[in-house]
């Protein structure tokens, strides 16, 4: 058995999935509940949908701690923060201060290319694709854990697949919004880690709201392996596919982690590729928790301008993913259609 490890924990994990509309978006509750087990339960959006605030209230209905993960980037390029640095006066101590800053204009459309500016860098990649776009950026695309895990560019509003910019205006935005009203009389009070976390190597506090970020292919790997030693590497699933979702649940509700460690959990996440993001990333973390391993480990941890993602280290995001493992063709989809499934796992 490997070492239980002495660090505070949090009593609740939120984990989000978050897309441009709010009908994209999903989230998972994981609770560390007293017989040392966790439930994970699928949380019903709100009338007006999930946004930050509705995280910052629901997390705020929670008792101790509690830490929010989004899987999206909280953080920006090195190559970029220093072009930005360069460009004005720069009084900002890192991403969150620099966030708070922005105006609505920096958050429309900008052009790529060679009229691409730091100052409006959210663009729609044009005729010719990602490779010529991110050569003239001269790499001001990429984080370092971006490159490592094969994540999209945080700046590309459209034009390739799996296009992550829009997505990222939309939580930046409202992420912008709370850091303005943080400190007024009513709101919910947070931190965003590792940027303002006292420890970068505890991405929570006991009594206190940390956001963080996720990435879902680490989430898949420490989710879905037998073992977290040695560290797995991270594991690519085609999501959009109704048969490998139910192959993944297949295998999840076998592992010995799962039955030793969970107690009650939302047994219809692969319903959509969102539900089942967000499921799958609060099972990976709560595992960590549980197992008494660090969620992060410190040299994928920066604190000034690229952040960090939860379970980049738990998961080792150099070696190229797993793609197609052997389990994950194994299992053929015979079940009922993703539209009749029941929704008996959510509140």
């Amino acid at each position: 058995m490997p070492p239980v490890v002495n660090y505070p924990r949090p009593l609740t994990f939120v984990s989000a999935d978050w897309g441009k509309s709010k009908e994209k978006r999903s989230v998972h509750v994981a609770t560390v509940t007293a017989s040392g087990k966790a439930d994970i339960a699928h949380k019903r959006a709100p009338k007006s949908g999930w946004s930050f605030g509705e995280l910052l209230t629901l997390a705020a209905s929670k008792c101790g701690s509690v830490l929010i993960g989004v899987d999206l980037a909280l953080g920006v390029p090195e190559r970029y923060w220093q072009a930005v640095t360069m460009l004005r006066k720069h009084r900002a101590l890192h991403f969150v201060d620099w966030l708070r800053e922005r105006g609505d204009d920096f958050f429309e459309p900008g052009k790529a290319g060679g009229e691409w500016s730091p100052q409006q860098p959210f663009f729609h990649v044009p005729k010719g694709g990602r490779r010529r776009t991110e050569a003239q950026l001269r790499g001001g695309f990429l984080r370092t854990l971006d490159w490592l895990t094969a994540a999209n560019p945080i700046w590309a509003l459209s034009g390739i697949p799996g296009s992550v910019g829009s997505g990222t205006v939309a939580f930046w935005r409202g992420l912008r919004d709370a850091l303005r009203d943080r400190g007024t009389p009513g709101a919910v009070p947070f931190v965003v880690w590792p940027f303002e976390v006292v420890n970068e190597m505890v991405p929570f506090i006991d009594t206190q709201i940390v956001v963080a970020e996720t990435y879902p292919r680490l989430a898949y790997a420490a989710a879905l392996n037998e073992g977290l030693c040695p560290a797995p590497r991270r594991l690519g699933i085609p999501k959009t596919k109704d048969d490998k979702r139910y192959a993944v649940a297949q295998r999840f509700k076998k592992l010995n982690w799962v039955n030793e460690h969970l107690g009650s959990y939302d047994d219809d996440f692969r319903r959509d590729e969102d539900r089942f993001d967000s499921f799958l990333t609060a099972a990976a973390v709560v595992r960590c928790v549980l197992e008494g391993k660090p969620i992060v480990s410190p040299e994928w941890v920066e604190c000034q301008a690229e952040g960090s993602m939860l379970l980049a280290g738990p998961v080792d995001p150099c070696p190229s993913e797993q793609k197609f493992p052997q389990w994950l063709d194994q299992q053929r989809a015979n079940s009922p259609s993703m539209k009749s499934a029941s929704d008996r796992g959510s509140e």
